[in-house]
């Protein structure tokens, strides 16, 4: 019986089923637009819907736990006007309920060297990564994620994506 068991679990993992539940990546992007004149710190939100998502879609009814896993901020064209001065950023990953919601702080960056593929991992603040839990086991399973970044100097035009590597476990 026993040796049936294993052959069973080893036939299952050389299949690549990933029994325990899956991880989800959903990624944003935020065009930074400022200009001489305009204050170095902004802030935009863009709405993250889960159950638009096909894997999420696929194990939406089975998924018992949510975790955040990883957090990262990329800068993705360092350059989107040729006149731009910024060279560094720094600021906060939020989430809300929704657009208008309030916001909680996700996790803080300094210091990230606008330049081409630039990546940071953010540390994420586990009591507001628990509330992010809530909101993609909740439906409408969707969430804001709020960009607020500050340059060292405008004029500033460069893209930044913030992405969420999150586990639902089955």
């Amino acid at each position: 019986m026993r040796l049936t068991l294993l052959f069973a679990l080893t036939a299952i993992s050389a299949m690549g089923c990933n029994c325990a539940g899956r991880e989800i990546t959903v990624s944003r992007t935020f065009n930074v637009h400022g200009e001489t004149t305009d204050p170095l710190c902004n802030a935009d939100r863009q709405v993250i819907n889960l159950a638009d998502d096909a894997s999420f879609k696929d194990a939406k009814a089975f998924i018992g736990t949510v975790e955040l896993r990883k957090l990262e901020g990329e800068i993705t064209n360092p350059k989107t006007r040729a006149d731009s001065a910024a060279t560094k950023a720094s600021g906060t990953v939020r989430i809300a309920d929704s657009m208008t919601g309030t916001a909680l702080d996700l996790g803080t960056y300094g210091d990230v060297a606008i330049t081409a593929g630039n990546k940071t991992t953010i540390q994420f603040d586990k009591k507001s990564a628990k509330r992010l839990a809530e909101l993609v086991l909740q439906p409408p399973n969707s969430f804001s994620v709020e960009s607020y970044g500050c340059n060292d100097a405008n004029p500033a035009f460069y893209e930044f994506k913030v992405t969420l590597t999150i586990f639902a476990g089955l």
